[in-house]
């Protein structure tokens, strides 16, 4: 099928599902999604939702992107996106956080530095995890 389509004279939406309702084709339309993190993964099933075929590439041996923990150590160590900034509901992530059961703790400030809770006894301080980074940056030197 060699002919043009202009969207604007057989398209009034300007989607490809008016374009395969017009032609009363049972294509599902293909779709590559770039990356396994979160916006990737939201991605892919809002694509698939919507009746695409959504292949997803990822370049790593994992999903999650930047959200990953490391339980090498025997416990376990968020290696990023261990911070959720803006708890309120205006955050998409915090509503999602709460219905899995999951509690949200704020970080306070005290007279020792940042500290951050983690579950109900547990405290790190943030100075000390600094210096902590600092001293593995100096054994890669």
């Amino acid at each position: 099928m060699n002919k043009k389509i202009s969207f604007t004279d057989e398209l009034p939406d300007g989607t490809i599902s008016a374009l395969l309702q017009k032609q009363n084709n049972v294509v599902q339309p293909c779709v590559i999604v770039i990356g396994s993190g979160i916006s990737g993964l939201a991605a892919a099933r809002s694509l698939s939702e919507a009746s695409f075929n959504v292949i997803v590439l990822e370049s790593r041996d994992r999903i999650g992107g930047r959200i990953h923990t490391d339980y090498s150590f025997g416990c376990p160590v968020d290696m990023g996106a261990s911070w959720l900034h803006g708890v309120s509901n205006d955050n998409p992530l915090a509503p999602i956080i709460r219905r899995l059961g999951l509690t949200l703790q704020a970080a306070m400030r005290s007279k020792v530095g940042l500290r951050l809770r983690m579950n109900s006894s547990h405290e790190v301080v943030a100075k000390l995890l600094i210096s902590g980074q600092g001293f593995f940056l100096n054994i890669q030197k």
